[in-house]
């Protein structure tokens, strides 16, 4: 999918998500979210509801902090990041 392909698979030194510092953290969650929610001249925007199911596997598998994208569903909730939807 798109999404796998937009993150990396291994970060530096072998390290998960959670070894990260925390403004690599929220940066890598911002930069997918950003590139899988916008238009691109080869394909269409992903549907909030997809990313949303993409993001909890991600989570899951310990390639993006859990802790990172539960705030950025929140924002999104609140209406203080719209969602491209």
């Amino acid at each position: 999918t798109v999404l796998a392909q937009t993150v990396m698979r291994d970060y530096p030194d072998g390290l998960r998500s959670d070894e990260l510092n925390l403004t690599t953290r929220i940066l890598s969650v911002a930069d997918i979210y950003d590139a899988v929610t916008s238009d691109r001249t080869y394909r269409k925007a992903m549907d909030f509801s997809l990313v949303r199911k993409n993001f909890d596997s991600l989570v899951a598998e310990g390639k993006i902090d859990g802790e990172v994208v539960s705030h950025l569903y929140r924002i999104i909730e609140k209406g203080d990041l719209r969602s491209r939807d």
